[in-house]
C-alpha cells in the first residue's frame, strides 16, 4: 500500500526549485485550488504539501500562504505560514479580493457577520431570485390568519410550503416587511 507522500507526489508535476509544481488531481472551483484525501479527509493540496515537508500539523491559527499566488501550486519552497490577517493583506496586494467588498471585511468589534453590518447587501424580497412572496402577499398572509383562516388553506393559496407561512406569521422569516 503507498504512503499519502506517494500518492500526494504521482498528482504533481515537479520541476526545479523556483518553478511551480501544479498540482494535476482534483481542484477546487472556482479557485483551483488542489484537494486530497490526507488524514481521514478532503483538504487542501497545498496544505498537505506543507505538512508532508515539514513532517508536523499546521499550527491553529496559521494559513499556508502562496508567495508564487498560483493556487494549484505545491512546491513548499513557494509556501509559508502566516496569519489571517496577513492573508487578507496578501491577498488585497495581490488584487486577488471576492469582488463583494464586504465578503473579505475584518470587523474589529461586535458581531463579525457581514449580512448583519450590511443588510443592505441582502437580496430581500422580489430583489431575491428565489422570491415567490411580494411584500404585499407577506402582510395578505399576516392579516389572512389574524383573521382566524387556517395555515394550510393560506399556503394553499399561495402556492408555498405552511412552514413557510408559520415563518412568515411568527416574524422567523420576512421580518423586513411591516
Amino acid at each position: 500500500m503507498k504512503s499519502a507522500r506517494e500518492r500526494f507526489f504521482e498528482k504533481v508535476r515537479i520541476g526545479a526549485v523556483s518553478e511551480c509544481w501544479p498540482w494535476l488531481g482534483c481542484k477546487s472551483e472556482p479557485a483551483g485550488y488542489g484537494l486530497f484525501w490526507f488524514e481521514k479527509r478532503m483538504q487542501m493540496a497545498h496544505r498537505v504539501a506543507w505538512m508532508l515537508q515539514h513532517n508536523a500539523t499546521i499550527p491553529d491559527g496559521l494559513f499556508v500562504m502562496h508567495q508564487c499566488d498560483n493556487p494549484p501550486c505545491v512546491n513548499h519552497w513557494h509556501l509559508r505560514l502566516g496569519t489571517a490577517q496577513e492573508n487578507i493583506d496578501d491577498m488585497f496586494s495581490k488584487g486577488r479580493q471576492c469582488p463583494n467588498p464586504t465578503a473579505n471585511r475584518v470587523y474589529e468589534t461586535g458581531d463579525r457577520h457581514w449580512a448583519r453590518q450590511k443588510p443592505e447587501y441582502l437580496a430581500r424580497g422580489l430583489r431575491n431570485g428565489n422570491a415567490k412572496l411580494s411584500d404585499d402577499d407577506v402582510r395578505a398572509i399576516r392579516s389572512r390568519r389574524v383573521a382566524g383562516e387556517q395555515l394550510m388553506s393560506i399556503a394553499a393559496a399561495y402556492g408555498v410550503a405552511k412552514q413557510t407561512v408559520i415563518g412568515i406569521v411568527f416574524r422567523r422569516t420576512r421580518r423586513d416587511v411591516v
